[in-house]
């Protein structure tokens, strides 16, 4: 159990022996889970912090009318919703979900309490993750909204684009799944994908983008 937890950004700088130190003020639980569970649904009371220490698990959300929008993914280490612990509505704000079989450690608001007194690198590592929830949570909700579709494109391209040092770059995920990270259709995304094709941004083949003009899709940014 220390190997898992100490993957968690919430321990980093500590060694094996600090975290047995701290395991028996933390007081947690290991919850384990098949694929496809609902480890909690949106609205459920945050009464414990959420470790992962094994799998995968995904955020999703629904809108008003009944489109899924995934938020993201997250592995090993990572403290799930770390920020609405302590909130006054300290309700989870999406739906999170299995891909895999998932062990997590469940750590009660006492014990979290009692670390982040005692350990004062826990304490600055807890409100560095919080700080880079919220910065991540704002660039998302940015992403979503206040994009258009081919906006969203171009900047997952370059992004892609950064992370592989080429002008030729392989897309991460099928059309489908990049549809639901984008909150919109199949269909939609592959329309636009050939949109940005003609018009001489990009050359889509399958998941191969090759960047034709780089400053076009830059421009799509803006």
């Amino acid at each position: 159990m220390k190997q898992h937890l100490l993957q968690s950004p919430l321990f980093k700088g500590l060694t094996e022996k600090d975290l047995e130190q701290l395991i028996p003020h933390l007081n947690g639980t290991e919850r384990s889970y098949n694929r496809g569970d609902l480890l909690v649904m949106a609205d459920d009371q945050v009464t414990h912090l959420l470790i992962i220490m094994k799998g995968n698990v995904r955020g999703e959300m629904v809108d008003a009318v009944g489109k899924t929008v995934q938020i993201e993914e997250m592995g090993p280490g990572k403290p799930l919703a770390p920020a609405f612990r302590f909130g006054q509505d300290n309700h989870y704000p999406v739906d999170l979900i299995a891909n895999s079989a998932v062990t997590v450690y469940a750590v009660p608001r006492s014990g979290l309490l009692r670390c982040l007194q005692e350990n004062a690198q826990v304490l600055q590592n807890y409100l560095t993750v919080i700080s880079s929830r919220t910065q991540f949570l704002s660039r998302k909700l940015r992403f979503l909204h206040f994009q258009s579709l081919k906006g969203k494109l171009a900047h997952y391209i370059l992004t892609l684009k950064q992370k592989q040092g080429e002008n030729t770059v392989q897309l991460e995920h099928s059309q489908a799944k990049l549809g639901e990270l984008f909150g919109v259709t199949r269909p939609s995304l592959g329309r636009a994908l050939r949109e940005m094709d003609q018009q001489g941004l990009i050359q889509a083949e399958g998941r191969k983008i090759v960047i034709i003009d780089k400053r076009g899709l830059e421009d799509l940014l803006r």
